[in-house]
Protein backbone atom coordinates (compact mmCIF):
# COMPACT_ATOMS: atom_id res chain seq x y z
CA UNK A 1 0.00 0.00 0.00
CA UNK A 2 1.74 3.67 -0.89
CA UNK A 3 2.60 5.82 1.94
CA UNK A 4 -0.28 8.90 2.27
CA UNK A 5 1.13 12.14 0.76
CA UNK A 6 1.84 15.37 3.19
CA UNK A 7 -1.42 16.58 1.29
CA UNK A 8 -3.48 13.51 1.68
CA UNK A 9 -2.71 13.37 6.03
CA UNK A 10 -3.77 17.17 5.77
CA UNK A 11 -6.95 16.93 4.67
CA UNK A 12 -7.46 13.73 7.31
CA UNK A 13 -6.34 16.04 9.97
CA UNK A 14 -8.46 19.07 8.76
CA UNK A 15 -11.75 16.61 7.98
CA UNK A 16 -12.04 15.78 11.39
CA UNK A 17 -10.52 12.24 10.99
CA UNK A 18 -13.55 10.52 10.83
CA UNK A 19 -13.34 8.89 7.15
CA UNK A 20 -10.81 6.83 5.50
CA UNK A 21 -7.37 8.91 4.77
CA UNK A 22 -7.20 6.80 1.33
CA UNK A 23 -10.38 6.53 -0.13
CA UNK A 24 -12.82 8.81 2.31
CA UNK A 25 -14.96 5.54 3.71
CA UNK A 26 -16.84 6.37 6.62
CA UNK A 27 -16.62 2.76 7.35
CA UNK A 28 -13.50 2.60 10.03
CA UNK A 29 -12.73 1.19 13.22
CA UNK A 30 -9.59 2.10 15.72
CA UNK A 31 -7.89 -0.17 18.02
CA UNK A 32 -7.43 0.30 21.90
CA UNK A 33 -5.04 3.33 22.44
CA UNK A 34 -1.42 2.05 23.75
CA UNK A 35 1.10 4.66 24.75
CA UNK A 36 4.29 4.75 23.74
CA UNK A 37 6.97 6.96 25.30
CA UNK A 38 5.83 8.44 27.99
CA UNK A 39 3.94 11.62 26.38
CA UNK A 40 2.41 10.01 22.78
CA UNK A 41 -0.53 7.59 22.37
CA UNK A 42 -0.71 5.75 19.16
CA UNK A 43 -4.27 4.35 17.66
CA UNK A 44 -4.13 2.18 14.76
CA UNK A 45 -6.97 2.46 12.14
CA UNK A 46 -8.48 0.32 9.29
CA UNK A 47 -10.83 0.76 6.78
CA UNK A 48 -13.27 -1.55 6.17
CA UNK A 49 -13.86 -0.41 2.57
CA UNK A 50 -10.66 -0.29 1.22
CA UNK A 51 -8.76 -2.29 3.64
CA UNK A 52 -6.33 0.74 4.39
CA UNK A 53 -4.53 0.03 7.63
CA UNK A 54 -3.08 3.14 9.56
CA UNK A 55 -1.64 4.80 12.76
CA UNK A 56 -2.72 7.94 14.46
CA UNK A 57 -0.14 9.38 16.72
CA UNK A 58 -1.50 11.98 19.74
CA UNK A 59 1.12 13.76 21.85
CA UNK A 60 0.77 15.55 24.97
CA UNK A 61 0.92 19.71 24.34
CA UNK A 62 -0.67 21.73 26.95
CA UNK A 63 -1.61 20.32 30.65
CA UNK A 64 -4.41 22.51 32.64
CA UNK A 65 -5.77 21.97 36.19
CA UNK A 66 -9.77 22.12 36.29
CA UNK A 67 -9.74 23.34 39.51
CA UNK A 68 -7.87 25.46 42.34
CA UNK A 69 -6.11 22.87 44.60
CA UNK A 70 -7.22 24.08 47.99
Amino acid sequence: MPDLTQKQKKNYIKSGADNCPLCKDDYIKFSDMRQEGGVMIVQAGKCNGCGARWSETYVLSEVELDAEVA
